[in-house]
């Protein structure tokens, strides 16, 4: 099994992907598009700030649905001939409004969106399953775009390359 995991920069969205377990990315950036295609499609995001990561997620919906934030989700599903899960289709909706609500700007416009791991029952809100990485790492330097560690290394170290 691959153990790779994709680590993204996250930045003014963070409070909403870590709160929905949804993250948008503009349509003229293929980062995670390619990876997504992995059969595990683990994922972790570096917050500001030192770019510690806090949780391991995994890609559930189909890769990239590209969408409109700024209108009817259900109507646009139906368009493309995608079936979500009721739960899943809620936190992307909520995900939408939250962030062209809360963010304007890129935000409102035309983006990929990625459903993350399903939640666990957790009345504080949206929790991924896969967990949380205990040690925080996060790397010596300051970076910025995709960078890719093995489980073991976010498992087990605190400071990464």
């Amino acid at each position: 099994m691959d153990r790779t995991v994709l680590s993204l920069p996250i930045g003014k969205s963070s409070e909403y992907t870590h709160k929905h377990g949804v993250y948008s990315i503009q349509l003229n950036r293929d980062i995670v598009e390619p990876y997504c295609q992995n059969p595990n499609g683990y994922l972790t995001f570096r917050e500001a700030g030192g770019g510690h990561m806090h949780w391991l997620y995994q890609v559930v919906s189909p890769a990239g649905l590209i969408l409109d934030p700024q209108q009817p989700l259900s109507a646009q599903l139906v368009k493309l001939s995608i079936q979500l899960p009721i739960s899943q289709q809620v936190r992307l909706s909520s995900y939408m409004q939250a962030v062209t609500t809360r963010l304007k700007g890129d935000y409102r416009k035309v983006q990929r969106f990625y459903v993350l791991t399903p939640q666990q029952d957790n009345p504080d809100g949206y929790q991924p399953t896969l967990g949380p990485l205990p040690l925080k790492p996060h790397p010596t330097d300051n970076n910025t775009g995709e960078r890719y560690y093995s489980l073991e290394e976010l498992l087990n170290n605190r400071k990464l390359r």
